[in-house]
């Protein structure tokens, strides 16, 4: 970690800034995160593509029943992931790990909370309540989910520019009978980066995973 104090003099100022200006030494300055700017993204947000999801754990299969990541984001209610209760009650702890099919700027989540096969699978197990999602520049927004049924979307702030998304559970509301948390889609929306926001992306994920 990097701590800044305030130092008096002009001299060591205009040093600092020639430095940083150059792109010598330890006042190199890194490149200047993109702002969203909404005259360029003036279309309505889309769904934006996922790479790959996974979990910090899953439901061992049961009988022609499984459980894994992959069926948060295959436009299907009927099929859910499950966590495995065993390792972090009711969910809580657990983290999902979203890649995005290209970079995005993340606008909202949106969320089929529980296994919505039925009532009665939705109520026996745990379901989301509150989630923090983290993002490549190091931002992270807490989202609070309704226990019910049906798909709920929930905006951010402000768009986000991202690559990943990690999730992870913060709070659960309680399965009647089971201790596993079930989601069954987990979609994420907002504008696929153009131009010099998806090149300055790019680089921060080049940089990230050479």
């Amino acid at each position: 970690m990097v701590t800044l104090v305030a130092v008096g003099g002009a001299a060591l100022g205009a040093a600092i800034g020639l430095a940083a200006s150059t792109g010598i030494g330890p006042f190199a300055a890194d490149p200047v995160p993109p702002v969203f700017d909404p005259d360029v993204y003036r279309r309505a947000t889309v769904v934006i593509g996922i790479e790959s999801i996974d979990a910090t754990s899953v439901l061992p299969p049961s009988g022609s029943a499984s459980y894994q990541p992959g069926f948060m984001i295959d436009a299907d209610t009927s099929t859910a992931w499950n966590s495995l209760g065993d390792a972090r009650q009711d969910g809580v702890g657990e983290q999902v790990f979203v890649d995005l099919a290209a970079p995005a700027w993340v606008t909202s989540v949106r969320v089929a909370n529980g296994d919505q096969r039925d009532t009665t699978r939705f109520l026996a197990n745990a379901r989301l309540a509150r989630v923090v999602a983290r993002f490549d520049d190091g931002s992270e927004v807490v989202l609070v989910l309704l226990d019910e049924p049906g798909e709920q979307e929930v905006a951010l702030p402000q768009p986000v520019l991202t690559s990943r998304v990690t999730f992870e559970v913060l709070e659960a509301h309680r399965g009647d009978t089971s201790r596993d948390l079930a989601v069954s889609e987990l979609t994420v929306l907002g504008h696929v980066a153009l131009g010099a926001d998806r090149v300055w992306q790019e680089d921060v994920d080049t940089r990230r995973d050479p």
